[in-house]
């Protein structure tokens, strides 16, 4: 009952997750649990996605950029060296605020349709990539795997969100791995 009560919590958007509060999560019990109790969390999604949009219009791009590479997802990042941070920056401001907003209020994931549940009929070889340190990731994408006959589910040690910045070599290593299959 208590961690039913907790997932209904989070879901309803009225705190962060478990985890961003620094507690363990296993991720492939909530989404199963989440499926079991017929819980969505897209409508968080589209909240959290709208506010965002909003946020990037009205402000400018520079402290949108600041505010997104601050996130908790992409701490990993801050081992990098200054030059490389802002080399990672001036890419990211290069972006256009219109076309960042739409693409959050066009394709949030909170408006994509949960096909969770569907992924058993993929036959396509498909490979997961996700770095060690990116926890909430590797738990679900270990969930995906279990559900995805044909799926390769990678850890990339040494990185987080950002595999193929942080652990280039590594990521290129396994893509071409994987792509002698074909």
């Amino acid at each position: 009952k208590e961690n039913n009560e907790e997932l209904e919590f989070m879901c309803k958007g009225i705190t962060a997750p478990a985890a961003r509060m620094g507690r363990d999560v296993d991720f492939t019990y909530l989404m199963d649990e989440a499926q079991t109790l017929d819980i969505d969390f897209r409508d968080t999604d589209i909240t959290a996605d709208e506010e965002l949009a909003e946020f990037i219009l009205s402000h400018s791009m520079n402290e949108f950029v600041d505010m997104w590479m601050n996130k908790e997802i992409f701490a990993t990042q801050l081992r990098f060296s200054d030059v490389k941070r802002d080399e990672i920056k001036k890419r990211k401001l290069r972006n256009n605020k219109i076309g960042l907003s739409n693409s959050l209020r066009g394709f949030s994931t909170g408006k994509m349709p949960d096909l969770y549940s569907e992924l058993n009929k993929l036959t396509a070889k498909t490979i997961l990539m996700t770095g060690e340190l990116d926890t909430k990731f590797t738990e679900i994408n270990k969930s995906i795997v279990k559900k995805m006959p044909s799926a390769r589910h990678h850890i990339i040690k040494n990185a987080g969100h950002t595999i193929h910045m942080e652990e280039l070599e590594k990521f290129i290593a396994v893509v071409n791995e994987f792509l002698k299959n074909f």
